[in-house]
């Protein structure tokens, strides 16, 4: 058994749902869960200037010595791979682990990606998914939904008809989202899509992380820390749908 924590990096907020429900999955294993908020969106930055806004939270991350790292984030994948590869621990990241899981379970299917715009730009996803159709639907309004608190309202279900309007009642073999927590909003898709799956990031990672269960722990106590570059009061006014109890730092007050 190994007692460091798995450590999930991430930007912004779209993995915090991720980290609530592999916490609540694992419940003897602890997590340290990172993430940029403050300089989010990513658009418009130089690759320079992102691989060093990341390297800034992974060597916070790898300060507090982790086993097993969890890169949230499609964007860190896609610009910082060459940093990633310099990590000691074993790397499990959101681009391979949907790929793995779509090209294993599906086959002659009809598939949604619902991602960011400049993802669906990047064609991570699309060009290694095998044998399936495939169609792509921008997910930033719908990240603007979670973000205003604004679940289960009219906007909210307004905003998924029109995303979604050209699918209505179409039958979709799986959605596949990048962000956990657009997971929140499966009651207003599934109001305008008929689809048998929505693809469960926490189940898509868990099946990474169950093959090395040699270094899983199986008893004891365990911690669920949580760092970010925002207060404590603006992140969990920001992450209201976190029911979870964690310790916080903001990484901007830690003194040299």
């Amino acid at each position: 058994m190994n007692k460091l924590a798995i450590g999930i990096l991430d930007l912004g907020l779209g993995g915090s749902v991720l980290f609530e429900q592999l916490a609540k999955k694992y419940r003897y294993e602890s997590f340290i869960y990172v993430s940029d908020v403050l300089n989010m969106p990513y658009d418009g930055k130089t690759p320079e200037v992102i691989n060093k806004l990341v390297k800034e939270s992974l060597d916070f991350l790898l300060s507090q010595e982790i086993k097993m790292l969890l890169v949230a984030n499609d964007i860190i994948v896609e610009y910082c791979s060459e940093l990633l590869s310099t990590v000691e621990v074993p790397v499990v990241n959101i681009i391979e682990s949907i790929i793995d899981y779509v090209n294993t379970n599906y086959e002659q299917k009809d598939l949604i990606l619902l991602t960011k715009q400049e993802i669906i730009r990047a064609n991570l996803y699309q060009k290694n998914f095998r044998y399936n159709h495939l169609f792509s639907i921008n997910s930033n309004e719908l990240g603007k939904i979670v973000t205003k608190k604004q679940i289960k309202t009219s906007e909210s279900f307004f905003i998924c008809r029109e995303i979604f309007k050209g699918f209505y009642k179409r039958h979709i073999d799986l959605l596949i989202i990048s962000e956990s927590y657009l997971e929140k909003l499966r009651t207003e898709i599934k109001e305008y899509l008929d689809i048998s799956e929505i693809i469960s990031l926490a189940n898509v990672f868990s099946e990474k992380i169950d093959a090395m269960s040699d270094i899983l722990e199986i008893k004891g106590k365990r911690n669920l820390l949580v760092a970010s570059n925002i207060s404590k009061k603006e992140f969990n006014e920001r992450t209201y749908w976190l029911k979870m109890k964690y310790k916080y730092i903001d990484v901007n007050n830690i003194k040299e």
